[in-house]
């Protein structure tokens, strides 16, 4: 938020001492093209910095709302399908007795795995 007010305090002081530079001198003299080329480049240049700072605030807050919806659903889909594998497993450890023990399953003849 700092960013986004400095480049507005910076735009409105290049624009207010440049009109003001110009109504001053209206009456005998001119400004340099330099002092008014600049002011409004510094005018412009913290007008699109403050306007970048402000769409970045809004898409961050966007963003982390999205990323909090998204846990939320995970969260939900998560406690109602919860790991079936789980009921299976110990199922078969509790037929088996206290020392049973999983193990992997031999493999096929003819095929090798992969490393």
């Amino acid at each position: 938020m700092a960013l986004k007010w400095t480049g507005i305090l910076v735009a409105v002081i290049a624009v207010t001492l440049t009109v003001t530079a110009n109504l001053l001198n209206t009456a005998d003299r001119t400004v340099l093209p330099i002092v008014n080329l600049i002011a409004v480049c510094s005018a412009v240049g913290a007008s699109v910095i403050a306007i970048v700072a402000e769409l970045y605030v809004r898409i961050d807050a966007k963003l982390t709302k999205l990323q909090n919806l998204v846990v939320a659903r995970f969260d939900q889909v998560d406690a109602e399908t919860g790991d079936r594998n789980t009921g299976f497993v110990e199922g078969y450890l509790l037929s088996r007795g206290p020392d049973a023990s999983v193990v992997p399953m031999p493999q096929r003849p003819g095929r090798r795995a992969t490393e």
